[in-house]
């Protein structure tokens, strides 16, 4: 099988050549969210539990892994999941590769199933559960994520959770207040303001009143973020309170809070 050998910041590790291979390009070229790693690097050490999703085909994962103490790295499109899983097994030979539990699985506020939908086939990083009337749909399993804490942490002292997942971070986060208020435990949030105005206005026919609704959830989850903590963004950039709103609500496609 032929690999790509991906070096970011002075470590390496294997991944499959085919459908990937421009995005793997990038990541060696140091194109791809070189704040991303450079967040792991300062806030991951042997000490931490990485808890990494959606981990997509692995540049986070197969990264944080050789920095922690485990990685567990949920992702429910199952495409990306399969490139994954192929990715994770071409590093088997290394020591933190043994460090790495991958799972076909979402981290959702219920812990019940929901849908999983794509505007292709999958695998595009770009599956979300807010578009219902995409063309591929699926069902997926998910976790609690206090629970997969409780249930992996072990001996570890602290925890670091990276989330991105297409807006779902907007249902997630209220129902983890408490989670975010733990001074041991770091997260990193992309959040994906854009997508969810656009879900919530694609579905205007059924709920009117869908501004409306957008206005609630940005209040609920500006409610539930730890004010008591710093915040900052993947730059290194401190937020006040105004610029964490801006932030969560802006006009762009998704920004990086840092709340540690």
């Amino acid at each position: 099988m032929e690999q790509h050998k991906v070096i970011v910041r002075g470590r390496q590790f294997l991944t499959q050549k085919g459908r990937y291979d421009r995005f793997w390009n990038r990541v060696n070229q140091g194109n791809w969210e070189p704040e991303t790693y450079a967040v792991f690097e300062e806030y991951i050490d042997q000490d931490t539990l990485l808890v990494d999703f959606g981990a997509w085909i692995g540049p986070t994962a197969l990264f944080g892994a050789q920095l922690a103490h485990q990685c567990l790295a949920f992702e429910p499109d199952h495409r990306a999941f399969e490139e994954l899983e192929a990715n994770v097994a071409l590093n088997k030979d290394q020591d933190w590769a043994k460090r790495i539990k991958v799972f076909e699985q979402a981290i959702h506020a219920t812990g019940e199933p929901i849908s999983i939908n794509s505007s292709g086939e999958g695998g595009d990083s770009m599956s979300s559960a807010l578009f219902p009337n995409r063309p591929t749909q699926w069902t997926v399993q998910t976790r609690r994520l206090g629970d997969v804490i409780k249930e992996h942490r072990g001996d570890a002292k602290k925890v670091f959770v990276k989330i991105d997942i297409e807006g779902g971070e907007y249902d997630l986060l209220p129902a983890v207040a408490d989670l975010m208020a733990q001074e041991d435990i770091v997260f990193s949030v992309e959040f994906h303001h854009r997508m969810l105005f656009r879900s919530l206005k694609q579905t205007a026919e059924d709920n009117p009143d869908w501004q409306e609704t957008y206005k609630a959830k940005m209040k609920e989850i500006t409610e539930a973020l730890p004010w008591g903590r710093k915040m900052l963004t993947n730059t290194g950039t401190v937020l006040d309170r105004d610029g964490v709103v801006a932030l969560i609500s802006g006009n762009g496609e998704a920004d990086t809070i840092i709340m540690a």
